[in-house]
This record gives C-alpha cells, sequence and structure tokens, in this order.
C-alpha cells in the first residue's frame, strides 16, 4: 500500500511537472527572443482568435453611442482588429518586440561619481586600473523573473492557468492559458485581469 501511495505522489508531481517544465521552455524562448523556438510552443491560430475576441470585446462603443456609431463599430471593430492581429501576432514580430523590449527595460549603468574635492587619508582607495564604480552595476532586471509567478495550477486536466504579477501595477496580473497538445503543452490564450 505504501508503496502505491508513493507511486500515485510522484505521478502527481510528475503531471504537474510536465506544463510547468512548458512553461518553462516558453519562457527560455521568449527571454531569447527566439522565434524558431516560439513556433511549437504556441497555438498561433488559436491565440489570434482568442485575442480578436478579447480586442472586440474592449472596443465596443458605449451603450448610449449614436445608432450610427454602434453599427460602424460592430462591423468594422471585429475587421480591423483581425487583420491587426493576424499581421502582429507572429513567432517573428513577437520576438521582434521582445527583443526591443528586453533593450528598453535594460537599466543603463549609472556614470562614474564624480571625485571627492580633497581626498581623505581614511578613505578606501580604489584597486589600480578601476574606477571604484564597478560594485554599483546591476544586472538586467527579469521582466518574466519567477519571483513574479503568482498562481499556476490546472483549471482542468487538460488546461494549465499562470498568473504573473505585472511589474509595474501590483494589482494587475498577466494570466497565460496553456493547453494540452498531444504529448506537449501550448499556450493559446493571454491577458490581463486586474485585483481587487
Amino acid at each position: 500500500m505504501k508503496r502505491f501511495a508513493v507511486a500515485v505522489l510522484l505521478l502527481a508531481v510528475a503531471f504537474y511537472a510536465w506544463p510547468m517544465w512548458s512553461a518553462f521552455q516558453l519562457r527560455q524562448a521568449l527571454r531569447a527572443a527566439d522565434a524558431a523556438a516560439l513556433e511549437p510552443r504556441v497555438d498561433w491560430p488559436l491565440l489570434r482568435a482568442n485575442l480578436r475576441t478579447r480586442v472586440a470585446a474592449n472596443l465596443r462603443p458605449a451603450p448610449n453611442a449614436g445608432w450610427f456609431r454602434r453599427q460602424a463599430a460592430r462591423v468594422l471593430v471585429p475587421i480591423a482588429a483581425g487583420r491587426t492581429i493576424d499581421a502582429v501576432v507572429t513567432p517573428e514580430r513577437l520576438a521582434w518586440f521582445l527583443a526591443r523590449r528586453m533593450q528598453v527595460s535594460a537599466p543603463q549603468p549609472a556614470p562614474p561619481p564624480a571625485p571627492p574635492l580633497a581626498p581623505s587619508r581614511d578613505a578606501p582607495q580604489p584597486a589600480p586600473g578601476t574606477t571604484g564604480s564597478e560594485d554599483a552595476e546591476e544586472p538586467t532586471p527579469d521582466p518574466m523573473a519567477p519571483r513574479r509567478l503568482r498562481y499556476a495550477f490546472f483549471d482542468s486536466l487538460s488546461t494549465f492557468r499562470i498568473e504573473v504579477a505585472d511589474k509595474t501595477k501590483a494589482s494587475r496580473r498577466l494570466v497565460a492559458i496553456l493547453e494540452r497538445r498531444g504529448l506537449g503543452w501550448k499556450l493559446v490564450d493571454v491577458y490581463y485581469v486586474t485585483q481587487p
């Protein structure tokens, strides 16, 4: 009985680790901005369809808008959203966008501090050949750092939900939905939610 319990526990851990490993591989591909590695880890047609639906829902006119505006939005918004998403949500463009975002989010090195007016005999002196500012440099922050993970669990046996805290707003979370496809997991939806 004890062996059976251990086997069931190991099977449960392996089943949980399976989509987490896929999410880790997706994260590595995103960080490297590698279009070839992104291609097999995302269900592109389903992701585009989900994004089209979300964008169209967010661009609906107000209920008190005029009849012409409501009709134009009903017809034109889905077409414009669909064409834009089809053009933008591709492995190559996503990799390019992420590569640019990583460059922009990287902190610029601080200029070296100005030398003191009168050096003190007690102040430590930098080693020969150094400026003394090497310790001040910080590593590039990772916008997809694991410390931002807030939730990762199954919604069903074939759907895995991951929530990551936004780095700018503590109340906002980025939600990624992975679905099982054969022997792997693929990203099928991405959206933001706001926590109360």
